[in-house]
């Protein structure tokens, strides 16, 4: 993972310095990559995806050190210590599912601030298991903890079906495939959202609905409505109630509440 920098707005970007890596070894996917970013007012954080395993991982880095060539970067490491972003060790965040004992450290790497609440949101929709975008929190001062850890909604914003048991990404996924999923505020665009602001934030991701391909992928967006309450409700997911072939396009269009 490399850092680029950027003083005029994007105009003009410095020598990419390279912040982290991995000690993965063996075939196939390895490294730690999709990482996003987030700042509370000490640091900047990163949350990566740990392919081999699909893994959460998380490094910091001092504000006031982001300035400099190299070496500002540590690895979370069952807490923080001295493991540096390049040959440096790491262990994987974890959340635990609301109401259950269940823990699991596939939190996605997709990371957005939720302002008035003071909280961290991590999105994740690769995990088979949970059939689902899902959502976890943190409070902000938890990321400067030795023990980070999140809190799971015990169930997802939207359903991922998973044939066979598995996530389904592939090149000709055989139902609707979501990836890369991502909030952002519809005030600034950027990745803090305030209710106090606007009671929505738009959640985007990339589409897949066969017969496509991922060639054929599309970007997606809709406006997220939020609310706080006392007391515990219902939950309510989106499901689709719509599909119709579109011969024109050779897709298939769905409409879903």
């Amino acid at each position: 993972m490399t850092l680029w920098r950027s003083s005029n707005s994007g105009l003009t970007w410095t020598t990419p310095v390279e912040i982290l890596d991995s000690q993965d070894s063996g075939t196939g996917e390895t490294g730690e990559g999709d990482c996003t970013q987030i700042a509370d007012t000490a640091y900047a954080y990163l949350f990566c995806r740990r392919p081999q395993d699909t893994t959460t991982r998380l490094a910091r880095a001092p504000l006031s050190t982001l300035p400099n060539t190299s070496g500002m970067f540590t690895k979370y490491d069952s807490g923080w210590g001295s493991q540096p972003g390049i040959n440096g060790a790491d262990t994987a965040i974890s959340g635990t599912v609301y109401g259950t004992s269940t823990t699991s450290s596939h939190l996605g790497s997709s990371v957005s601030y939720w302002q008035d609440q003071n909280w961290m949101m991590l999105l994740n929709i690769e995990d088979a298991g949970f059939g689902g975008l899902k959502a976890s929190f943190a409070g902000e001062s938890n990321l400067q903890s030795n023990s980070v850890g999140f809190t799971t909604i015990p169930v997802p914003l939207f359903v991922q079906e998973t044939p066979g048991g598995s996530y389904p990404y592939g090149s000709n996924p055989p139902v609707n495939l979501y990836i890369y999923p991502s909030v952002v505020s519809l005030v600034d665009g950027t990745r803090t959202w305030n209710l106090t602001q606007k009671g929505q934030y738009l959640l985007a991701y990339t589409f897949v609905p066969p017969p496509n391909s991922l060639s054929q992928r599309i970007l997606a967006v809709r406006s997220v409505t939020v609310t706080t309450s006392g007391s515990a409700l219902d939950p309510q997911m989106l499901v689709e109630i719509s599909t119709r072939y579109d011969s024109t396009f050779n897709q298939d269009r769905k409409s879903v509440v």
